[in-house]
């Protein structure tokens, strides 16, 4: 299983990703394009793409790498909706909470407008 970093795409500060490109993030230097920058799982990055050598992205899980999930507020939304929706409630004023609220608490990145 791989693990997985949440980074809102609105506070994506690595170079711009490309249909088929996958951005991994680790404590350790990684295989693919690598780049140093904000501590997530460590300050390594990298990124492989579909044409790479399938073992770049083994040898990146070996070394604790995390691959970056891009999600927006409409994905956080969904999610924190459903939550909502397993504990019986429809909406945050439910539970008397913002979307923003509710986002944090479930660790889901949101960017409040």
């Amino acid at each position: 299983m791989i693990n997985e970093i949440l980074v809102h795409e609105e506070q994506w500060d690595g170079p711009q990703i490309q249909p088929g490109e996958t951005v991994w993030n680790a404590p350790r230097p990684l295989f693919g394009r690598t780049w140093e920058g904000r501590f997530r799982n460590g300050i390594f990055y990298a990124i492989t793409t579909d044409t790479d050598d399938p073992r770049f992205a083994e040898e990146n899980i070996q070394l604790d790498a995390k691959r970056i999930r891009f999600v927006n507020n409409a994905d956080a939304e969904q999610a924190v909706l459903a939550k909502l929706k397993e504990n019986g409630y429809e909406t945050p004023e439910d539970v008397d909470s913002t979307m923003a609220e509710l986002a944090f608490l479930f660790g889901l990145p949101y960017v409040d407008e």
